[in-house]
């Protein structure tokens, strides 16, 4: 509860009289509700027949090296924190399923119908669950020369759908940090990623906590994000 508190004081500072600093390549920590909004969009692509049609990444990766090594996606019915039905939209029966482990991809979505056509099994992420590690948003600051602090994303939106491209906005305070402090709240920043390689940039990851009913997620330190331009509040 203390790390919360401290973590909601240093949020509500990044909002005070933030500075313009130039847009770049930089080192991020994203706080878990960045972390979740940035996943939605990821899963939100996670479809076996538009991959087997070619609209998307994930075309013929499945059972492949697709994400960073240390990325594991599961869902599961057992944990006693999340929700889960054991039944899904149209009558699916839920079951626990590995999505990413250790960058692999495993399994995608498939609706009752594409699954039956093509000899599938039905699945549907239920609830969300993104293995962390344990390193502490102190220790991440330390382990890079510079970068920014990141409390949440909106206005996410495909600029290519193909390759997996994304662009979005901060929100609720971003602070920039340098040899291992705090130094100010910054401005915030407009960002283009294609997220799978984001996960492969991934340095470091906090432990895996309850963010909705549905997930938990870490916090994570990812470098080179590409921030491509720059907001005057």
């Amino acid at each position: 509860m203390a790390k919360m508190i401290k973590q909601l004081n240093s949020q509500f500072d990044s909002l005070n009289n933030p500075v313009q600093i130039k847009k770049s390549k930089i080192p991020v920590i994203l706080r878990p509700a960045a972390v979740l909004n940035w996943l939605f969009y990821l899963i939100w692509t996670f479809d076996r027949r538009t991959a087997d049609e070619g609209h998307t990444p994930f075309t013929d990766q499945i059972g492949k090296q697709f994400f960073g090594k240390n990325f594991t996606f599961r869902s599961r019915l057992d944990d006693p924190d999340l929700e889960a039905s054991k039944f899904l939209n149209g009558g699916i029966p839920a079951e626990n399923i590995d999505w990413i482990v250790n960058g692999v991809l495993k399994n995608m979505s498939a609706t009752r119908f594409y699954a039956k056509k093509n000899d599938l099994k039905a699945l549907r992420p239920y609830n969300i669950i993104v293995e962390g590690g344990d390193t502490t948003e102190q220790e991440m600051m330390k382990m890079v020369d510079r970068g920014v602090i990141i409390n949440n994303f909106w206005y996410i939106r495909p600029t290519d759908r193909k390759i997996g491209e994304w662009t979005g906005l901060t929100r609720d305070g971003v602070l920039y940090f340098e040899d291992g402090k705090i130094q100010k709240s910054v401005t915030n920043f407009r960002w283009n990623e294609i997220l799978h390689d984001a996960t492969k940039r991934i340095l470091a990851m906090g432990p895996s906590i309850q963010q909705e009913y549905y997930a938990k997620v870490p916090t994570l330190l990812i470098d080179d994000f590409n921030f491509v331009d720059v907001t005057t509040f």
